[in-house]
């Protein structure tokens, strides 16, 4: 009887984490060095996609390139959100 809370509080946890801007924004701005596992140092380390989309359309003025960044970013969520829907589904149904 849990199941069905189970899937929308994956779902909307699942497609704010793909969405987070403010935190990554406030905390860090995107530019704190990283150790990839490589041992190099990356130096944009902590900007997410949310984040990169903005620079790149706002701060960078290349409003053709965010914009193009920003509909493959929601059809990757839109695929990721509705692949996970039917699988819990799929899950709830076998119950």
């Amino acid at each position: 009887m849990i199941a069905p809370t189970i899937t929308i509080c994956t779902f909307l946890t699942l497609t704010s984490s793909f969405k987070q801007f403010d935190v990554n924004l406030a905390l860090t701005n995107g530019t704190c060095s990283v150790m990839d596992f490589m041992g190099s140092y990356l130096t944009n380390g902590t900007e997410m996609l949310a984040l990169n989309i903005y620079k790149t359309a706002v701060i960078n003025n290349k409003y053709a390139l965010g914009e193009a960044k920003a509909v493959v970013f929601f059809i990757i969520l839109a695929f990721v959100s509705i692949l996970q829907v039917y699988i819990s589904n799929k899950k709830e149904a076998e119950l």
